[in-house]
């Protein structure tokens, strides 16, 4: 090494033992930032993404000429691949599906009937887009469409034989036969909603399919033949009010909770029969004049059912649990204010507890409580709440242990993220410090619940351990001063990576982006000459190029990947002197 070179490498690091371990600069974390999508058209955008449950590739809808089409691409970046390149003409894709087993994508498109969405199937990797349906009645379409849990088969809804009455088909997933799968349908009469069994045996589905405006709940082979009727009749003459979620399986598969009303809405009531039949048990005891259940939910383990209702006063929203099976509704909530209601609830993974807000003690101050599934004491999570202030929202852990919240807890103007054991206890500040002025919100853990991606305003992603203990971490990329980041930002199924939209680079042109999220900065990054151990040499590599103009030549000097090579690049190398790349 030349002296000159020597004795500067040896300022570099005196300076970085005098100033102590030098923190990842945010441009170091964005570095990691890949963009997934092919090259835009002018006016284009990334629409919706989806991540491949293996976590191998992300699918996603990009404008070609104005018209939504289908890509994929690698998680980690690569060349994208155009899936509806093989239909036979340009179609608007308004929505698609990845199947269980990472092999199949699902999508629809009007490309051989303009004015019909017809059903496609495509390896996720490219290929020979199939069409499943049958050729469809003019101005018909398949409006509903799902995978079997083992990817096998597809069901789907659309008015395949009759314009405007939706029945329900079955075919493979790479195409073939379809078979209708419910019986001839009265006039009038359609298919609602419908769901696949986990044992990927037979499809549940409800239909007014004996009496026109009688929906009953019926169970189907999944590749057809005898249909049976599930639902009793007795309770209220089979009238299922089937809205957004009419009916779910168990996770065990064993029962069916429904809701059923008397065709008004004015009365909808929670009922429970197995999933191959028998007596149908109301859930609910009888309900005041006007009052009806809106929403519930079934624990993992499949024991019980939580659900919110009106069920002591009309226009008071309480929240209940009763044995999946039948028996005695517990309230689960405490005691509520005049005109304070219960507004959302999650049971955790685990089905030990529920997690509600409220404006349970002040009237419009929504806060947070917990309580075991069974009933007992309401453990309220939150701290004090600024005036008028209130919870923003809230995610459980997936591990069910702890509750990440949003709220101007305190005497605050901006919103903050806060962590607490789902039991309740000690209240953790995660954006600390925060960014001035900023809202911080959308909290969502990653899948093994040791970290929390937030957003700051519509701005940047950051990423904090779920309980605390160190700053918030940048994750998102640089992006232009009049930049924003999408609010549908997901991780990979195994936590590993960070997929989102924003338009970082062009101002309105929305495009998507993977970050490793685990927050782990390859050391091969620092080898700069890539001989494995982060070395002097390295540094001097760096050192002799400060100031220079950033390209192919040089590039590896740019450290931290903000284009320009400078002592910070040579700081972050010296410091890693000595060890070796994994």
């Amino acid at each position: 090494m030349r002296p000159a070179v020597r004795l500067l490498l040896c300022v570099f690091i005196a300076l970085a033992v005098i100033a102590g371990p030098f923190p990842l600069p945010g441009a170091l974390a964005q570095s990691n930032n890949v963009k997934l999508n092919h090259s835009l058209a002018i006016g284009a955008d990334v629409g919706t993404f989806e991540i491949s449950p293996d976590g191998s590739r992300v699918v996603y809808t990009a404008s070609t000429f104005g018209v939504p089409e289908l890509y994929s691409v690698p998680i980690a970046g690569g060349t994208p691949v155009r899936l509806t390149s093989s239909i036979t003409q340009s179609g608007f894709v308004p929505d698609f599906a990845i199947g269980p087993n990472s092999q199949r994508v699902l999508f629809r498109a009007n490309a051989d009937q303009f004015n019909s969405f017809d059903l496609y199937s495509v390896p996720i990797t490219g290929g020979t887009a199939v069409r499943l349906n049958d050729t469809l009645p003019n101005n018909s379409d398949v409006v509903l469409y799902k995978f079997s849990p083992n990817g096998q088969r597809v069901v789907y809804l659309a008015d395949g034989a009759t314009n405007g009455v939706n029945e329900l088909y079955s075919v493979l997933a790479t195409g073939g036969t379809v078979t209708r799968l419910n019986t001839d349908l009265p006039v009038n009469g359609d298919v609602g909603q419908f769901e696949i069994t986990q044992d990927n045996v037979a499809v549940i589905y409800v239909a007014d399919q004996s009496f026109d405006s009688q929906n009953d709940i019926y169970r189907v082979g999944i590749t057809g033949g005898p249909v049976a009727r599930l639902s009793d009749t007795a309770p209220l003459g089979g009238l299922i009010n089937y809205t957004a979620s009419s009916f779910e399986i168990s996770p065990d598969g064993q029962r069916i909770v429904f809701y059923a009303g008397d065709g008004t809405g004015s009365l909808v009531e929670l009922y429970s029969m197995s999933s191959t039949g028998g007596p149908t048990i109301r859930l609910n005891p009888n309900l005041p004049q006007g009052g009806r259940v809106f929403n519930f939910q079934i624990t993992a383990n499949s024991q019980r059912v939580v659900y919110r209702a009106q069920q002591n006063t009309d226009e008071v929203f309480e929240l209940f649990s009763v044995p999946i099976g039948g028996g005695t509704s517990t309230q689960l909530n405490g005691a509520l204010v005049t005109d304070g209601d219960v507004r959302t609830f999650e049971i955790n993974s685990s089905g030990t507890h529920v997690v509600y807000d409220a404006d349970q003690d002040v009237d419009f101050r929504l806060e947070l409580f917990s309580v075991s599934v069974l009933g007992g004491q309401v453990t309220k999570l939150n701290g004090p709440v600024a005036p008028n202030g209130g919870i923003g929202t809230y995610r459980l852990t997936p591990d069910g242990n702890r509750v990440i919240y949003t709220t101007d807890q305190g005497a605050f103007t901006n919103d903050r993220v806060y962590s607490v054991p789902i039991t309740g206890g000690t209240v953790t500040w995660l954006n600390n410090p925060p960014v001035p002025d900023r809202d911080s919100f959308r909290p969502l853990p990653s899948p093994n619940s040791s970290i929390v991606v937030f957003q700051v305003a519509a701005e940047d992603l950051y990423r904090v351990p779920t309980v605390g203990g160190s700053a918030p971490v940048q994750v998102s990329g640089p992006r232009i001063p009049a930049g924003f980041i999408e609010s549908d930002f997901a991780f990979s199924p195994d936590g590993t990576r960070l997929v989102y939209r924003g338009d970082l680079e062009t101002d309105s042109v929305v495009e998507l982006f993977s970050v490793a999220i685990d927050g782990a900065v390859s050391l091969a990054q620092f080898d700069v000459n890539g001989d494995g151990i982060i070395s002097p040499a390295d540094a001097n590599f760096i050192i002799t190029r400060i100031g220079q103009t950033v390209n192919a030549g040089n590039r590896a000097a740019d450290v931290d990947g903000n284009g320009s090579i400078n002592n910070i690049d040579a700081n972050l190398v010296i410091q890693r002197i000595g060890q070796r790349v994994n």
